[in-house]
């Protein structure tokens, strides 16, 4: 197993360079993602002991992921307010409104996101988030008024376009929903998304009047 060779490389390392801060928050990161998640959660803590003040920030804000991909979200926003508290950074807070949103407080998400938007108003990923975060509340609409600016400046990202086809399967708008999911499969990678996904999707056009599938 490659991750299981990289980790023992990694010890290796840390074993003749054990303040090696950059090996040992790669060594962290390869823990959470080896779903390890409380060795990686030491190996932040052990490492914040050589950092300084904004890697400090940088390190508890992984914990906070970690945590979050654990399903522990009581301590994931317990570290991710430790981190803002140190900085105020936007980083943070965009982290903290995604923990939210793995939470299912969409609505606390939002009011995180329209906070930021309010200093970032084009940035693409708050605006995709808070379009998913009113998809889960059901306000398709409100959704919707965040595509024309995303795709003002991305217009070829397909992301756009299979929360619109989403949108429109919500409010039974067949036709919308079909021209989306063709905008969708002309600008994806086909290797970016998993199989069964495009599958999903090319048979979801099938089903669609003046479908060409």
């Amino acid at each position: 197993d490659q991750n299981a060779k990289a980790l023992g490389l990694l010890d290796t390392w840390l074993k003749d360079n054990p303040d090696d801060l950059n090996t040992l928050t790669d060594k962290g990161q390869l823990l959470s993602k080896l779903e390890h998640y409380d060795e990686a959660v030491e190996v932040y803590q052990s490492a914040l002991e050589l950092a300084n003040s904004q890697e400090v920030s940088n390190l508890i804000s992984m914990v906070a992921a970690t945590y979050t991909e654990k399903g522990d979200f009581k301590e994931a926003l317990k570290s991710i307010d430790d981190a803002i508290d140190r900085t105020g950074g936007d980083n943070f807070i965009f982290q903290k409104a995604t923990i939210y949103m793995k939470m299912d407080r969409h609505g606390d998400a939002i009011e995180l996101f329209n906070d930021l938007l309010d200093d970032n108003p084009n940035h693409e990923e708050i605006l995709l988030n808070r379009a998913e975060s009113h998809m889960a509340l059901k306000q398709y609409d409100l959704a919707k008024e965040d595509f024309p600016t995303l795709q003002s400046f991305a217009p070829n990202d397909p992301r756009s376009y299979h929360r619109l086809a989403l949108i429109a399967k919500a409010q039974n708008q067949n036709g919308e929903e079909l021209t989306n999911y063709h905008l969708l499969l002309k600008y994806v990678d086909p290797e970016s998304v998993p199989a069964e996904e495009l599958k999903r999707i090319r048979t979801r056009m099938k089903q669609l009047p003046g479908s060409t599938e």
